[in-house]
């Protein structure tokens, strides 16, 4: 019998971890909410035009919220990284395991002269609903790093190359828009739209490194609010 473990200390800390970022998450939605409440964002100014702090919100609360989201958006950051870790570790674990294991062992159902094997997850020696949990987990990390557009024009002085972006960078997320809601090119271009002079957060894939920037669309001496051309990942 195949037996892919997901037992030990390896696959505890890694729920450890997905139950920290799953926290972690929460807390960031429920500090949102409180942004939203007051009708404003992360970089929105708090002052009026008098530069006096605005009276049409709760000024001292948004900039805890702010302050609490920027702190816990790092630590964010810091345990995805520490996920993508242990999933490498623990895939490579059980395959391991999987390659060491005596062909004589893994179950066979046969279909005429075709014979396949079937491996079983175990967890302590006994199926359960963790090792589901755990890989649904999983999937949805890896979703997360999902490339949604590609980047193949930067003019130079742009916003764009201010913010550093480069050509060949692969767009993970930009704003709101992420592989899990992507569907057209028009959901960047709105969101462009609505932030022009406010800074939006792009989180790029370059030489298989993730690197975080800030981009603030505005008018300036060349084409558009950002000064570069977007493409679908498959154009």
């Amino acid at each position: 019998m195949v037996v892919q473990t997901m037992s030990g200390p390896g696959r505890d800390h890694l729920l450890e971890l997905m139950k920290r970022k799953d926290d972690l998450e929460e807390e960031i939605a429920r500090l949102s909410a409180v942004l939203d409440t007051n009708g404003v964002g992360l970089f929105d100014s708090l002052v009026d035009e008098e530069d006096f702090p605005r009276n049409d919100i709760d000024v001292y609360q948004v900039r805890n919220a702010r302050h609490q989201i920027i702190c816990l958006r790092n630590d964010h950051e810091a345990i995805m990284y520490e996920i993508e870790k242990g999933l490498y570790e623990l895939h490579s674990q059980m395959r391991g395991s999987t390659e060491n294991t005596p062909a004589d062992d893994v179950p066979s159902t046969s279909n005429g002269s075709t014979t396949t094997t079937a491996p079983v997850n175990l967890i302590n020696g006994h199926e359960s609903d963790e090792a589901a949990a755990c890989a649904i987990s999983a999937i949805n990390i890896v979703n997360q790093l999902k490339t949604i557009v590609k980047v193949n024009f930067v003019s130079p002085g742009s916003p764009a190359e201010d913010a550093g972006i480069k050509v060949d960078d692969e767009i993970i997320e930009f704003g709101s828009v992420n592989a899990s809601n992507f569907k057209a090119l028009t959901q960047i271009a709105e969101v462009v739209q609505h932030s022009v002079n406010s800074r939006v957060n792009v989180k790029l894939l370059r030489d298989s490194e993730t690197i975080d920037v800030s981009l603030t669309p505005h008018t300036w001496s060349g084409r558009g609010l950002l000064g570069c051309n977007i493409i679908p990942i498959d154009a």
